[in-house]
């Protein structure tokens, strides 16, 4: 068997069906020529052959496809068709460009260095301030806390009684848990490690609405004091310590000097809500450890509260109630000071004041993309001044004005995609370089990646205007013919 012509035979399936029923005989012939004239030849022509070959293929099934789905690649009108217009004038602007390397890579880099630090300090700024948290209906979450009041709209740490006030008569608040932070120390076979943990009520997941990935989540009956001590492990603990082991729920595992039955993993990509616990958090536990003495001090507070606001129900119209239910709080007690119960949305606690600091920077970097393209016009009208006898002779030959006006935008927006590439690519770059050596204060920071509306504000950033060519004025005349020389 002939490998070549099995090669060509298979690169026919390239064109179209009737292409290849009304040549696909005569151009397998003419191949079965022209190679056994190249054999002849040497390896060298042979390997020419080949590429020729191959470039040809390139070029022409494409157009052969666009013509049988009706698109006019070969059809033409005055001025050609569309494709072959916008083809030649991209193979003319690749030429303008090749002639004045210097100036294009000079427009190239300036562009790449704006554009790529805008794109990644925009994608921190989605990321941290912009993008929903990571949980169902993260809208509806809230975080819950006392001592707010309108002056320092704060909300600080709940006292068991206070949090168990508000889970039983709240209305706004259709379902709510609370947490607490804890450091807890992993036992095995393997060196002991210690991972952030937290002690959290059984309604805890179910509030942020996550589904476990193996096992199950807390129950009310592991609240209950003496209840059996249990834990859910976080995906990437999971991983890395126990090595995927499915059979790892329902075992025991030790944390400090108690045994553990792990009842569930959580999913990977889980974040633990920042404006409450530890982002690393990796143990989580049941509230069945807390002692009575900490269950009855309405005065201990510390546990950070989270909510799910009721279908219907707004911020405001929650922090009413709960300023009610304060007041029924301080008459139940007996108490001097009321709790001041609130709520805030979970993001607005999450992010904190970091936007004063972030989106200040933001604007900064804002103008420097607006020098960069204030720069790039420059160059470009240097350019165009340059090319203004250029342009007057292609005009004088029957070159028409909007033709003039669609080269130089072709040339424009070429040199705006390369510097928008190049600006794209070293995003990628810096951001990982941001990320490694920023303030360990930035919330919300794991969670930065570059998402499709990134990408799509790089996409934007190119295609701001590079530039106002001089072509938005009239090329000079051409020399009258009965002008003297």
């Amino acid at each position: 068997m002939d490998i070549e012509k099995a090669l060509f035979r298979f690169l026919l399936l390239l064109y179209p069906r009737r292409f290849r029923r009304e040549h696909g005989v005569e151009m397998r012939r003419f191949f079965a020529e022209a190679l056994g004239i190249e054999r002849q030849a040497g390896p060298r022509a042979r390997a020419r052959f080949w590429l020729h070959i191959l470039l040809d293929f390139a070029r022409s099934a494409p157009r052969e496809h666009l013509d049988s789905i009706g698109l006019p690649w070969r059809r033409r009108g005055p001025q050609g068709s569309v494709i072959e217009s916008l083809v030649h004038d991209t193979r003319m602007a690749l030429r303008g460009h090749a002639k004045r390397p210097g100036v294009s890579l000079v427009i190239i880099a300036t562009m790449a260095v704006a554009i790529g630090g805008a794109t990644t300090l925009f994608s921190v700024i989605y990321g941290v301030l912009l993008a929903p948290l990571p949980y169902a209906q993260a809208g509806e979450l809230v975080r819950v806390g006392a001592g707010f009041t309108a002056e320092n709209g704060r909300l600080y740490a709940l006292a068991v009684p206070e949090a168990a006030h508000l889970e039983e008569r709240s209305r706004a608040l259709q379902s709510m848990a609370v947490t607490a932070s804890a450091s807890m120390t992993l036992r095995g076979e393997a060196e002991p490690e210690i991972h952030a943990g937290a002690m959290v009520s059984w309604r805890f997941f179910e509030v942020l609405g996550v589904r476990p990935a193996l096992g199950r989540f807390f129950v009310p009956d592991d609240d209950i004091p003496g209840a059996p001590p249990v834990v859910v492990l976080d995906h990437g603990l999971w991983t890395q310590r126990f090595a995927g082991d499915r059979s790892i729920v329902g075992e025991t595992v030790t944390l400090g000097q108690t045994p553990f039955t792990v009842i569930g993993i959580l999913p990977a990509g889980f974040r633990a809500p920042e404006a409450l616990v530890s982002s690393q958090t990796k143990l989580w536990i049941s509230m069945s450890f807390l002692g009575e003495e900490m269950r009855q001090d309405p005065i201990d507070h510390f546990l950070g509260g989270i909510a799910r606001l009721s279908p219907g129900t707004s911020v405001s119209a929650a922090q009413a109630e709960l300023h009610a239910l304060d007041a029924q709080y301080v008459e139940r007690l007996g108490r001097s000071e009321p709790s001041r119960f609130g709520v805030a949305p979970l993001q607005a606690e999450t992010v904190g004041d970091i936007g004063q600091a972030l989106l200040p920077l933001f604007g900064a970097v804002a103008l420097l993309l607006l020098i960069a393209c204030a720069n790039t016009a420059t160059l470009l009208l240097i350019r165009a001044a340059e090319r203004r006898d250029e342009m007057a002779i292609r005009s004088a030959i029957g070159g028409a004005r909007w033709r003039l006006v669609r080269q130089l935008l072709t040339e424009s927006v070429l040199i705006g995609v390369a510097g928008g590439l190049c600006g794209t690519l070293l995003a990628f770059i810096v951001f990982d370089i941001f990320k490694a050596f920023s303030p360990e204060n930035i919330p919300r920071l794991a969670e930065v990646s570059m998402h499709r509306q990134v990408l799509a504000f790089s996409l934007a950033a190119t295609l701001v205007p590079t530039g106002r060519p001089s072509f938005f004025a009239p090329p000079p005349p051409p020399p009258s013919p009965s002008a003297p020389a």
